[in-house]
């Protein structure tokens, strides 16, 4: 079954309206995404439920990843970037390449795979979690002592009295043991184990498919694991099995069944949903730190200044210091239009610069957004005002994403109409 592809903002609908899926992975995603009795009050944050000509349609939200329905139904959400002749490819290595920077997944990961494959995300994901498994398995797996406790037909260990005369008193022929065994039936090997079978369970691959399946051989005599929560807390404080340090981060994300917490306990289905305004922050913070010129510095989410005595925290993005000077860039993921008015640029965004501004005492405030086509024409646009004898400046910038993943220099990423906002080399 191929994967439905949809895009942020985009809509799914059932009949009418492309693109669709059939009614019951409709009704499964319906089940999924609207919230349930004292479940998480935000669970529908990557899609809304409304109505287009009379039909119930799912409109996407500002989240990108992956859902898989129980019936087999796998749904991607790649972002709109407003640009044209973009491949699936090239907004899925852009995906991936943003959690990268974001931390969200570990890098070394992400450049064991592919990045440019033609299959979904979620695929990618179990691409990276087999590769990095087989790499493992080279190295070796981790054996050790685990303790256990069991009623034998033979002595070893040490013996549990109480248990002992609660279970044996009619049973001479049996010991009730505490003993440590070596083994490979750990909590590392136990998790990796139930990831295998969950994700047979989900993969459209056949690549994919064939080596959870070849995996899952090579960890047949060992046990799933019975209380994931518990087991990767052991594993936590375990600091001796380093090797595992990677291949865990995919366990936890995939056996929790989510990339963010909104759906958390939700298990109708299976979701990897990443909020594209968080992963634009932090990638454009990322990259521009290492091309500042020599002498800035860049604090990302600085909450050193408040308002009305500390009642309100102010928080800019990226705030750019150096020898007193101060230059603030907050990004808004938003795709812009040269063609509404103030180039739909909103009222709230430009009080909370000038609270930026005036708060921190900026040289400038730099509102800094998605490239795309139609936004082409606000690049470097400046709103000035004077008040109460202070001049605030608020300027437009635009990044264009798809140049900077093709290598592109960052600065030269920052479309301002030819001006300079930044201070980038």
């Amino acid at each position: 079954m191929k994967p439905l592809t949809v895009y942020e903002y985009g809509a799914i609908s059932r009949r009418d309206f492309e693109p669709r899926i059939a009614s019951r992975a409709f009704a499964e995603l319906k089940a999924f995404v609207l919230p349930v009795e004292n479940g998480p009050t935000d669970v529908s944050a990557c899609m809304m439920l409304g109505s287009k000509n009379g039909e119930e349609v799912f409109f996407v939200r500002n989240y990108v990843g992956t859902i898989s329905l129980p019936c087999g139904v796998q749904i991607e959400i790649l972002p709109k970037l407003g640009t044209a002749m973009t491949a699936e490819s090239d907004l899925r290595s852009l995906v991936l390449e943003m959690l990268r920077v974001s931390g969200a997944m570990r890098s070394r990961l992400l450049h064991a795979s592919d990045l440019q494959s033609s299959v979904t995300i979620f695929e990618v994901f179990i691409r990276i979690f087999l590769d990095a498994l087989e790499q493992l398995i080279r190295r070796g797996l981790r054996a050790g002592y685990v303790p256990y406790e069991d009623n034998e037909k033979f002595f070893k260990g040490k013996l549990d009295f109480s248990e002992q005369i609660k279970r044996n008193l009619a049973h001479a022929e049996r010991f009730y043991v505490h003993y440590d065994a070596f083994t490979f039936d750990r909590a590392e090997n136990k998790l990796i184990k139930s990831t295998l079978e969950l994700l047979r369970g989900i993969s459209k691959d056949r690549r994919n498919v064939a080596d959870l399946n070849k995996f899952l051989l090579m960890f047949s005599e060992i046990a799933p694991s019975e209380n994931y929560e518990a087991d990767l807390a052991r594993c936590a404080d375990d600091r001796s099995a380093i090797e595992y340090e990677d291949i865990l981060v995919l366990c936890r994300m995939f056996l929790r069944r989510r990339g963010s917490s909104i759906y958390a306990g939700r298990d109708r289905a299976f979701a990897l949903l990443f909020p594209m305004e968080q992963l634009f922050e932090t990638y454009v913070a990322h990259e521009m730190e290492s091309a500042l010129v020599s002498g800035w510095r860049l604090k990302a989410q600085s909450t050193q200044l408040s308002l009305f005595s500390d009642a309100f925290t102010l928080r800019p993005d990226i705030l750019l210091e150096k020898n007193g000077e101060c230059i603030l860039a907050d990004t808004k993921w938003k795709l812009l239009n040269a063609r509404e008015q103030n180039n739909g640029i909103s009222q709230a965004d430009m009080y909370q610069m000038y609270a930026y501004h005036t708060r921190f005492s900026a040289e400038r405030v730099v509102l800094l957004y998605p490239y795309s086509e139609a936004a082409d024409g606000a690049a470097g646009k400046e709103y000035v005002s004077e008040v109460y004898g202070q001049k605030v400046t608020v300027c437009i910038a635009l990044f264009d994403l798809m140049q900077r993943l093709r290598g592109e220099p960052f600065a030269q990423c920052i479309h301002a109409g030819g001006k300079t906002f930044l201070p980038l080399r």
